[in-house]
């Protein structure tokens, strides 16, 4: 009687498994990378991520990339040149650019960012002028900014060099960006430029081949027959 019922079972199984393959059921597997922290600007810095193997997985159906930056140790300063007393936001990072294949390009714009309220009009007397320091500067200092991009490639076309069984290449650069904003005044500003350090991470959605949702399937019997013996 036993195997009977486990007959039934793997008969029940493998029509669940035939009725499951076709294209609309897709998996995914992810795989990520660090790099930096890198100074800012930063001609380029290569990471490579795994290929995905259609012969081990099955069918690739997209691809998404994503980038994760994050900037810290940058200083801006501002110097109010005008005569009125003003509000100021600054921010201090970078533009960070990471280059993948099939020209997927991803663009993130991490920002130290502060707000100075208040800050009063131009000192009469300042050596050098201006001299970025006193009651009519603002500074941001320490602190981090984060920011993300993502992209998605879904044309098979695109798909050649993210398919192996080796990797594939990110180059990643950066160059310095920052942000002034005032309530009215004018005046100067002096950047430091930092850091920058994140992730990129690839994400692969597949259909996994019939004889993968066979295994997987027969993973499943397993535990199903572990659980009727007990």
């Amino acid at each position: 009687m036993r195997h009977a019922r486990i007959g039934s079972l793997v008969v029940g199984l493998l029509v669940v498994i035939a009725a499951a393959s076709p294209a609309g059921a897709s998996l995914f597997k992810t795989y990520d990378v660090l790099y930096g922290p890198e100074n800012v600007p930063d001609a380029g810095t290569t990471v490579s991520l795994p290929q995905f193997d259609e012969a081990t997985f099955g069918t690739l159906i997209g691809i998404t990339l994503t980038l994760d930056a994050e900037a810290s140790a940058g200083v801006i300063t501002w110097d109010n040149e005008s005569t009125q007393v003003t509000d100021v936001d600054l921010g201090i990072g970078g533009e960070v650019t990471a280059a993948a294949p099939s020209a997927l390009t991803l663009i993130a714009t991490p920002l130290q960012l502060g707000s100075g309220l208040g800050i009063l009009a131009d000192e009469a007397v300042e050596t050098p002028d201006p001299d970025f320091a006193g009651l009519d500067s603002f500074s941001v200092t320490g602190g981090t900014g984060t920011d993300s991009d993502t992209d998605t490639l879904t044309n098979p076309a695109d798909f050649g060099p993210y398919k192996g069984t080796g990797t594939f290449d990110v180059l990643i650069s950066s160059i310095v960006k920052t942000m002034v904003l005032t309530s009215g005044g004018a005046g100067q500003t002096d950047a430091t430029a930092g850091l920058t350090s994140g992730k990129v991470t690839v994400t692969y959605e597949y259909v996994p081949e019939p004889a993968t949702l066979v295994l997987l399937g027969l993973g499943s019997l397993g535990l199903v027959i572990r659980r009727r013996r007990k």
